[in-house]
């Protein structure tokens, strides 16, 4: 009896035991597929980061080439390249964009040539320029000038997903290929193969079909700079920055020590170049709108003619010019909330304020030749004939003979369309004017030579 309470006894002592491993067991299986779950979503996380990171660098890049376009082409040349305009005036001064660190091209912008041992030629431009637009600047350049960097931001917005944010072909997409992705780290293979597969995609070469076409989707030159970048991480493992902050990176203690002082106040230039872009954004987001809320009823330009106004032939659904204040209103409360048709419905519940003040200013200038004319002209023409049209623009010293004094010109609409659309040259005049026919239509052309009369302080010749 007492034999069998014994083995009674061991038999529990051997369960629980058993018992305690399994859960244990099950506990260190939790753990584990905790810890994976952990490191899948830092993986997830950290390629979104990079991805983001090279996205948004991207998107300052582009606002970067416009401010280039609007300032530096005159000088430096549509690539940095210099042989532009002013190269042919003044061939004694070197005008190609050398290869600089983040930080010395943030220099030479804001403080000019002079200032940083360079030539008195190069304007200083922190007092025309935000610190947003010069950063902007700052990445273009670096990226005009460095295939490498250029190749990261390429590699890092197409490639992380199967390659990794290293290249090593641990991607988060790696594990649905079979075979896996390439280590590129440890690739073997020339700059002509790379860019062959890449453009032509891996079946073609008897590799993975998951391999993409790139061809289509990607540039030559853009193919060409991720071959640049791919040849920096065979050589050695993290050897770049990472695209999300390769500039950050240069600049950070620069911009500590800029912030914490105080800012002067930018001057009537640059306030005015700045609200003059900020309102042709404002106009470009309310076209959006009305596009897509307003067309249908009163047409593209807003002069009826629509598919509605076939079906009521009785209303009338061109747009009038008005007031800010009355187009608000007519959006917000409808038709009936300024005595007129009831057909116009109430957009007040439906739109942001964003949207009605954007579509306003839409409106504003949608029919008014003068107010388009104005956005243009402070857009394009004040860098070199001023703010006020008097010809003393920023750039305007460099010129021999000065720009223009619109305020005082005598000549007629005619001929200020014709030397605005063909240039200076094509009318006897300074080779400086550029071709404006070229980059503006004739809408906007016309919408400018309705501004200069209203500038004008002289009467004008027949």
């Amino acid at each position: 009896m007492n034999r069998v309470k014994v083995v009674a006894k061991n038999f529990n002592i051997i369960r629980v035991l058993l018992v305690s491993f399994l859960a244990m067991m099950v506990l260190v299986g939790q753990s584990y597929a905790a810890v994976e779950e952990v490191d899948d979503r830092d993986s997830r996380k950290e390629i979104r980061n990079v991805t983001q990171a090279a996205k948004e660098r991207n998107k300052q890049a582009t606002r970067g080439a416009v401010v280039y376009k609007a300032y530096c082409v005159l000088c430096h040349g549509a690539e940095g390249t210099g042989g532009s305009r002013m190269n042919r005036l003044h061939n004694s001064v070197n005008l190609k964009i050398s290869n600089l660190s983040a930080y010395g091209y943030d220099e030479i912008i804001r403080k000019g040539g002079a200032a940083v041992g360079r030539s008195e030629f190069m304007p200083a431009w922190q007092s025309e320029l935000t610190d947003e637009q010069i950063e902007d600047v700052v990445v273009y350049l670096a990226l005009l000038n460095d295939s490498v960097r250029r190749g990261e931001v390429v590699f890092k917005t197409n490639c992380i997903l199967c390659h990794g944010v290293d290249g090593e072909g641990k991607g988060r997409a790696s594990g649905f290929y079979d075979p896996p992705p390439s280590d590129l780290t440890r690739s073997v293979k020339n700059d002509a193969y790379k860019k062959m597969i890449i453009t032509q995609g891996g079946e073609a070469m008897g590799r993975s079909a998951g391999m993409p076409v790139w061809g289509g989707q990607l540039s030559e030159r853009e193919i060409n700079d991720v071959v640049a970048y791919l040849g920096t991480i065979s050589e050695s493992k993290r050897k770049t920055q990472m695209a999300s902050n390769f500039v950050a990176a240069e600049m950070k203690d620069d911009k500590k020590n800029r912030r914490s002082k105080k800012r002067k106040s930018h001057d009537e230039t640059q306030s005015i170049i700045q609200s003059t872009k900020l309102k042709t954004h404002q106009v470009q987001r309310g076209g959006l709108v009305y596009k897509a809320y307003c067309v249908l009823c009163h047409g593209a330009q807003g002069k009826g003619g629509s598919r509605m106004t076939k079906l009521h032939g009785d209303l009338q659904l061109e747009i009038t010019k008005q007031s800010p204040e009355y187009y608000e209103t007519v959006i917000r409360g409808g038709g009936e909330a300024v005595g007129q048709s009831e057909f116009m419905p109430t957009w007040g519940d439906e739109l942001t304020d964003e949207q009605v003040n954007d579509v306003v200013a839409y409106l504003s200038l949608l029919n008014d030749p003068i107010r388009r004319g104005d956005v243009v002209f402070k857009t394009n023409c004040i860098l070199c004939h001023g703010i006020k049209g008097d010809g003393k623009g920023r750039a305007a010293v460099l010129f021999d003979p000065p720009p223009a004094d619109l305020t005082r010109s005598e000549k007629n609409d005619d001929y200020k369309r014709m030397i605005i659309t063909l240039g200076g040259a094509a009318m006897g005049r300074s080779s400086v004017m550029p071709q404006w026919g070229l980059e503006l239509d004739k809408n906007e052309i016309d919408d400018v030579v309705d501004y200069l009369r209203t500038i004008s302080i002289v009467p004008t010749s027949n």
